[in-house]
């Protein structure tokens, strides 16, 4: 990670003193350095950690808890605005009155009756 950019590789950063890490990292790898030494000679030149890795457990698991509580969340209010109704439609969040289901039901046949009655007359 660079010491110039926060959150950002060496490589990635924009800086100038940045540019000069990636030459001296360049002549390295040309002179045959390991990965190691390359790591242990940037760790030299400044006392910032620039392995990019969390630096405490809470580091680590607070983006996870986070989502997990966002999803949570999401399915919660999802949930809400969607809910079925007792005719079986989903919530429109309206207050007009719905009529029952045994009510819609008893009207349905009611006008089945009246069709077939007009099919045999």
């Amino acid at each position: 990670m660079s010491p110039f950019c926060p959150g950002r590789t060496v490589d990635a950063c924009p800086s100038p003193y940045a540019a000069e890490w990636r030459d001296d990292i360049r002549r390295w790898v040309g002179e045959g350095a390991s990965t190691e030494e390359i790591r242990r000679r940037l760790k030299e030149r400044t006392d910032k950690d620039l392995s990019g890795a969390p630096s405490t457990a809470l580091d680590s698991v607070l983006p996870i808890v986070a989502t997990v509580m966002s999803l949570a969340l999401l399915g919660l209010l999802l949930r809400v605005l969607v809910r079925p109704t007792k005719t079986g439609t989903a919530k429109t969040g309206s207050t007009k009155a719905t009529t029952s289901k045994k009510a819609t039901e008893k009207e349905l046949d009611e006008r089945l009756e009246r069709e077939l009655e007009q099919l045999d007359s």
